[in-house]
C-alpha cells in the first residue's frame, strides 16, 4: 500500500517536472514569437491610400476578399429615391 502511494507521489512530481520544463520552452517560444510580431508591425510601411490607382485599389482588393467571379454588388434606385446595392449573378 505504501509503495503504491509512494509511486503515484513520484509520478505526479515527475509530471510536475515536465510541466515546468514545458513552460518554460513555451514561454521562451512564446517572447520570441512576440518579438517577432513587434518587429513585423515596425517593417510594414504605410502609404496612403491616394498613392494607388482605382485599378491598384480594385487588385488589392480583389486579392483580399476572393469570392465567385460571376456575383457582383448592383445598385437599385426606386421612385421615391431610396438607393441600395443588392447582389446580381451574371447567370
Amino acid at each position: 500500500m505504501i509503495t503504491e502511494i509512494q509511486d503515484k507521489i513520484n509520478k505526479i512530481l515527475y509530471r510536475l517536472s515536465t510541466l515546468k520544463a514545458e513552460e518554460k520552452l513555451l514561454s521562451s517560444e512564446l517572447k520570441v514569437l512576440n518579438q517577432q510580431l513587434a518587429d513585423c508591425d515596425k517593417k510594414i510601411p504605410v502609404i496612403p491610400l491616394s498613392n494607388y490607382s482605382v485599378e491598384d485599389k480594385i487588385n488589392i482588393f480583389m486579392s483580399l476578399f476572393r469570392g465567385r467571379a460571376d456575383v457582383f454588388a448592383k445598385r437599385w434606385e426606386n421612385l421615391k429615391n431610396w438607393k441600395t446595392w443588392l447582389f446580381s449573378c451574371m447567370q
